[in-house]
């Protein structure tokens, strides 16, 4: 029997695709508890879903993921963030970490990454 605590997910990134594509990735190992498309559809979600990790994208049409992160550290500080993004410039990772990333995936890397960021 396995007793390995699944982690719930929370996913957010503008592109239905990528989302997509991420849970079909992720759903046989942990439990996705919400997605956004937005950091404004995350705000209005993320308390009542109660997620272990968040997975976002930095680029959003409405506010960065940069942005978001600092506001959802505010509110839901035990919450780990991990960027997955296309940018692999060291200026967007550091600032990554700097706004409370605690892990970033580039999202042209195997699948097999991002499972590992999130354990």
């Amino acid at each position: 029997m396995n007793t390995t605590k699944r982690a719930r997910l929370f996913l957010v990134d503008d592109h239905i695709l990528v989302l997509e594509s991420c849970k079909k990735l992720l759903e046989p190992h942990h439990d996705i508890v919400g997605e956004a498309h937005s950091a404004s559809d995350l705000v209005g979600q993320i308390r009542q879903a109660k997620p272990d990790i968040l997975l976002m994208d930095i680029s959003m049409p409405d506010q960065s993921g940069y942005e978001a992160a600092r506001m959802l550290k505010t509110i839901c500080p035990s919450v780990k963030i991990i960027f997955v993004s296309m940018h692999l410039e060291p200026t967007f990772i550091m600032e990554a970490f700097r706004s409370g990333g605690e892990g970033y995936v580039p999202k042209q890397t195997a699948g097999n990454e991002l499972l590992t960021a999130i354990q």
